[in-house]
């Protein structure tokens, strides 16, 4: 792995198996989107993503790809779209879907109290593509 690479921040999209997964959409080009809670963020005091290269790191630790943040946007969930929850590559039929499963897991990772989260609920939306392997150097 280059320097470069190995410089860049990490991208780690959630953990053990569900790690896998997602790793493996972003790998095929399912995978385009992903979101976070706005509050985990300010809560663990850490800096909201940016656009900008990333490395992809597998479940390992190993880098799987160098993705591109394209674009970040924070909106309430209620303004989260059907368009994002298919970008989210995870199989979602629609908004709904996607509510249900990201409410339910933020609320298994202690991220939220679970249950529904208010409609204000700020959301972290970042775009992302994976770079082929000719521009990751």
């Amino acid at each position: 792995m280059s320097d470069e690479i190995d410089s860049l921040p990490p991208l780690i999209l959630g953990d053990a198996e569900l790690q896998d997964q997602l790793v493996a959409a972003v790998l095929s080009g399912a995978k385009t989107a992903t979101s976070s809670l706005h509050r985990s963020y300010v809560a663990d005091d850490q800096p909201l993503p940016q656009p900008g290269r990333q490395r992809l790191l597998a479940r390992d630790g190993s880098v799987a790809g160098v993705v591109e943040i394209t674009d970040v946007q924070i909106m309430p969930i209620s303004e989260i779209t059907d368009e994002i929850a298919h970008a989210e590559g995870e199989g979602f039929v629609d908004v709904a879907a996607w509510r249900r499963a990201h409410e339910q897991f933020w609320g298994q990772v202690g991220e939220s109290a679970g249950g529904s989260l208010p409609e204000d609920e700020l959301i972290v939306v970042e775009r992302l593509r994976l770079l082929p392997p000719a521009q990751t150097a």
